[in-house]
């Protein structure tokens, strides 16, 4: 039994951090993507800001879907199946997008901690299967 509240406790530390992750990323993106992404040092920078704030808005969104997963994440699974097929796929692009030329190296720097949340998140929901 303390095995299993050990392993509540560090899912919802977690998914906490992820949450505010997200949060901090989306509400860059939402207010300021220009100085968001500058201060990261992404070169060049995007011209299409409209774009930027509404994925900024989805990145912020699938932040409460998180922070929910740290204290129910049997009734979210699904969504973070999905949080976490996203954050791959974000990773994915940012790195064939720099290899292309097209971005500097710094975005993916930035998008490696979504591949690390996404093989927390996995093993989190295999870890939900086993029980």
């Amino acid at each position: 039994m303390e095995g299993i509240a050990t392993t509540q406790q560090s899912h919802r530390l977690m998914f906490t951090i992820a949450a505010i992750f997200n949060w901090l990323v989306g509400l860059g993106l939402l207010l300021d993507a220009r100085t968001a992404l500058g201060l990261i040092g992404v070169d060049p920078l995007p011209t299409e800001f409209t774009f930027l704030r509404i994925v900024g808005g989805l990145v912020f969104l699938f932040g409460f879907w998180y922070y929910r997963a740290g204290t129910d994440l049997r009734s979210v699974a699904s969504a973070i199946w999905l949080g976490a097929i996203a954050k791959v796929m974000v990773f994915s692009l940012a790195v064939f997008d720099t290899l292309t030329g097209g971005i500097s190296w710094h975005f993916p720097m930035l998008a490696s901690a979504d591949v690390v949340f996404a093989i927390l998140f996995f093993r989190a929901l295999r870890e939900l299967d086993r029980q």
